[in-house]
């Protein structure tokens, strides 16, 4: 074996360890760059991160060059330089004379030197691309474009593990925040499965409303999550509910507040908080705690007010009889436009039109639904058209 194929195979190595062995990702792709720049014997070696979903540039890792900056490239330069996913090597022999880089700035060193580099897949959205620069024009022999792309392969390697771990350590996370939620539940058996209902229902709103699968989520886990500032409450002020004091009742409206407090710190629910924070307010705004009004309000806080008032009222608290699902039409009929937003209220009534067993809960049985509406003319001037 040559001292420059065994200098290589060290190097790799090495790289390959740090991944192995939980190394942090800044370090690996340090050593990437480093060990890369080393092997090729290059004035300098780039390792960028880029999302295509959003066009961005994630991060980027440089070794060198000594005397300049990295080159100001941004995210079109880059897919315009080495093509999209295209993982082969990409050899520009002369960055002063190719057209590739007309209108890009750069430092005046790299005016007459060489890049080359490989556009590498990871997941989804997500590529790498690792390149090295030289000082004078020069391509890479196949030896080299090989070393090229096994260093490339390492880096893309090292993102897809990390990606998935920061995808599992995510759910994990989620999945424990949404369990602290409903430990709030159990304490009580009529709220026990209060906000799993609500997140339920919730999805399937957001699903007539159209709502792109990221949304539906968000809502969904805003669902789950909405009461969770009640942790901070007294146990006897929760189980009041429906006979609460003045005083009691400005206690019991700081738990949007609470809530949001909570999932603050937690970047991970970041899209959630609003929701947590905005499912009390009034669509006239007269709600808490901000008085948002309208269209301000969040979708997914204007969503979760409907759906949370709907299970209320369907299963009933401690000082709080059930109510009938046709009864429950009715005071959402009448109040939408001033308490909830009359465009959910319509497209919540679509959803118990299409789905009614998913809201039999209660007695509220597929026959009883027939007969409650043909009751409805007891709410309603006009029985909405959905339900004629």
């Amino acid at each position: 074996m040559s001292l420059e194929n065994e200098n290589f195979f060290k190097r790799f190595a090495q790289v390959s360890k740090s991944i192995n062995t939980g190394v942090n990702s800044a370090e690996i792709f340090a050593s990437i760059v480093g060990h890369t720049k080393e092997c090729l014997s290059a004035g300098g070696a780039f390792f960028w991160i880029l999302d295509d979903s959003t066009s961005r540039i994630e991060s980027v890792t440089m070794k060198g060059p000594a005397h300049g900056d990295v080159p100001n490239l941004n995210y079109s330069a880059l897919s315009t330089l080495f093509r999209s996913r295209a993982s082969s090597v990409v050899n520009i022999t002369n960055i002063g004379e190719d057209s590739r880089f007309a209108g890009i700035a750069c430092p005046e060193i790299f005016d007459n030197g060489a890049m080359c580099g490989v556009s590498m897949d990871i997941s989804n959205s997500y590529r790498a691309i690792l390149a090295v620069w030289f000082a004078t024009p020069r391509c890479l022999n196949e030896v080299e474009q090989d070393l090229l792309m096994a260093f490339a392969e390492q880096g893309a390697s090292a993102v897809h593990k990390a990606l998935m771990y920061d995808t599992q350590m995510v759910e994990s996370l989620r999945q424990m925040v949404e369990g602290f939620a409903l430990v709030l539940e159990a304490k009580d058996e009529m709220t026990h499965g209060h906000s799993i209902r609500v997140a339920r229902f919730a999805r399937l709103l957001a699903e007539e409303l159209t709502l792109s699968p990221h949304e539906r989520e968000i809502i969904y886990h805003g669902g789950l999550l909405h009461d969770i500032g009640k942790i901070g409450l007294d146990d006897a002020i929760i189980e009041r509910l429906g006979i609460l004091s003045k005083n009691e009742r400005n206690v019991i409206q700081q738990h949007p507040v609470i809530g949001a407090r909570i999932l603050r710190p937690l970047k991970f629910l970041s899209d959630v908080l609003p929701i947590v924070l905005h499912h009390h307010e009034r669509f006239d705004g007269t709600g808490y705690p901000d008085g948002l009004k309208g269209e301000d309000i969040p979708i997914g806080a204007r969503v979760i007010t409907v759906c949370d008032a709907l299970e209320t009222m369907l299963a009933g608290r401690k000082h709080m009889r059930r109510i009938r699902l046709a009864d429950a039409i009715g005071i959402l009929q009448r109040n939408a436009g001033s308490q909830f937003d009359a465009t959910l209220v319509e497209s919540l009534f679509a959803v118990i039109s299409k789905k009614p067993d998913l809201f039999s809960e209660n007695g509220n049985t597929p026959q009883a639904l027939r007969i409650h509406r043909e009751n409805l003319k007891r709410y309603f001037d006009i029985t909405p058209s959905i339900f004629i």
